[in-house]
């Protein structure tokens, strides 16, 4: 009678749950950079995010400016069972995920002073002196209207940021982690 060896259980068990917690640290992060690319967060629909106010830049993407934000995205395991998503330590990044409100300073003021006489500065002007009316003055003065009220805004006043999920929980996202396990467990399993 000959002897076949039996399959090690517990070994595959111990592969598939190390190759589940590698995929969904992946996907993870892919799914929350997609956010990005949809303009909202994926829960069990769809939830956009709020246009900006500025209609300046409107070409690109809400959140997207220079990209630091989606690329700050990454997973940090917290044992076998648990993964945590998180960003780098950027300073806008919770409270565009959370929303909230934002107290002006004196600091924020000077800022928006000095964005504001660059902008007008920028402004192509006639030989007379006068502005040019022009597209790209009026695009430059939208945005120097912008920076000059965020200027004139009372120190201590609050501004309040939108929530623009782009990470948390999501059922969508989960309900694709459970079939891809469920599918491994299928091919891993079947031969045995």
């Amino acid at each position: 009678m000959e002897r076949t060896e039996l399959p090690d259980f517990f070994k595959e068990l111990s592969t598939l749950v190390e190759d589940a917690h590698r995929y969904a640290k992946v996907a993870g992060v892919n799914f929350f950079k997609q956010n990005f690319r949809r303009q909202g967060f994926l829960d069990t629909s769809l939830i956009p995010w709020a246009k900006r106010s500025l209609t300046v830049g409107s070409d690109r993407g809400v959140l997207i400016q220079s990209g630091k934000l989606r690329d700050s995205i990454h997973a940090v395991s917290r044992g076998i069972d648990r993964i945590t998503f998180q960003t780098d330590p950027l300073a806008y990044a919770k409270i565009h995920n959370e929303g909230g409100y934002i107290v002006v300073t004196e600091r924020m003021k000077r800022y928006f002073w000095y964005l504001y006489m660059k902008s007008t500065g920028t402004m192509q002007k006639k030989k007379n002196g006068e502005l040019r009316k022009n597209k790209a003055n009026a695009r430059l003065s939208t945005m120097a209207s912008f920076y000059k009220g965020m200027a004139l805004k009372k120190a201590g006043s609050r501004i309040r940021i939108p929530k623009r999920q782009y990470m948390g929980e999501s059922a969508t996202f989960m309900k694709q982690l459970d079939a891809w396990i469920a599918s491994e467990i299928d091919k891993r399993f079947s031969n045995i």
